[in-house]
């Protein structure tokens, strides 16, 4: 009946995969958390030099390609993957930024949206709150204060 009622409305479709991804996610961050309190600063070195590892092992397969399919020498073999790998990482980093610039234009867009927000949710209160009786309420409540907080002499 959840699935079927997630199906009927496109909001409420949209309400249920957010849900699940934050369940995901939140497994996820749970997970990581967990595995940090117990191993520590070990874990992160040793998943990073794994994956150094197999960049190199990747790296050093394509370079035995390039140098038995191309003719290549083992020195041009490697400038080949270099330079491609200088061209791909100028590309990803353009994404990269293009990605970041539209992600601070949603945020302040959407900052700007809730400032309006705001702002109109304050006007309409301060045109709707009766100003004197709030004053007369303001100061009877300050004078209470005033006169309670003190030590009157006996």
């Amino acid at each position: 009946m959840y699935f079927d009622q997630c199906i009927k409305n496109r909001s409420v479709a949209f309400v249920c995969g957010l849900r699940r991804w934050i369940n995901v996610k939140a497994a996820g961050l749970i997970l990581l958390a967990l595995a940090y309190a117990v191993f520590g600063d070990a874990l992160l070195l040793a998943i990073v030099h794994s994956l150094h590892l197999l960049f190199e092992v990747v790296e050093l397969a394509v370079e035995h390609f390039l140098e038995n399919a191309f003719g290549l020498t083992p020195r041009q073999a490697q400038f080949v993957l270099a330079y491609t790998g200088l061209g791909l990482g100028i590309y990803l980093l353009i994404k990269l930024v293009r990605w970041a610039n539209l992600a601070v234009m949603q945020y302040c867009l959407a900052a700007k949206a809730l400032a309006n927000r705001v702002e109109e949710s304050a006007r309409n209160f301060r045109d709707n709150i009766r100003w004197p009786k709030t004053a007369i309420a303001f100061g009877a409540i300050c004078a209470s204060i005033y006169v309670f907080s003190e030590i009157l002499p006996i």
